[in-house]
């Protein structure tokens, strides 16, 4: 007798319950900040969260840690060298690849962004926020 098991697992993970929001405004200084990468089915492969950010345009330096307690949940905090001034626009980017233990895997970036201290809200799409940083 031959037995099969098909996982019809197709969906790569996702991100989720970022701290500070999405288009937030929060005040100076910022010490960390904290994005979910969730996968509801097989849990995420914690090798393929690869993070980035910058502020006003130019790379944050700093420590990205993993908590893999569980795989289905994995809570990255973002831990920058010096802490983010006030008058910064924060981009925030899980590059694609981020992938489950099925090797389901995301095929373009995501990408959030908010500021810290600053009175302007931005209201350019994602798509010219980050055209202008990468100038």
């Amino acid at each position: 007798m031959i037995r099969a098991i098909i996982d019809s697992d197709m969906t790569p993970p996702y991100v989720n319950g970022q701290v500070p929001a999405p288009q937030s405004n929060v005040n100076p200084p910022l010490s960390s900040l904290v994005f979910h990468c969730r996968d509801d089915d097989k849990g995420v492969d914690p090798a393929t969260i690869v993070f980035t950010c910058t502020g006003n345009g130019n790379p944050i330096p700093g420590t990205l840690n993993k908590n893999t307690t569980d795989l289905h949940d994995v809570i990255c905090t973002f831990t920058p060298n010096t802490p983010i001034p006030g008058g910064v626009c924060v981009l925030c980017n899980v590059h694609s690849g981020l992938a489950d233990g099925l090797g389901n895997a995301t095929t373009s970036d995501i990408t959030w962004w908010f500021t810290v201290g600053s009175n302007k809200v931005h209201t350019n799409s994602l798509g010219e926020l980050k055209a202008l940083f990468a100038q």
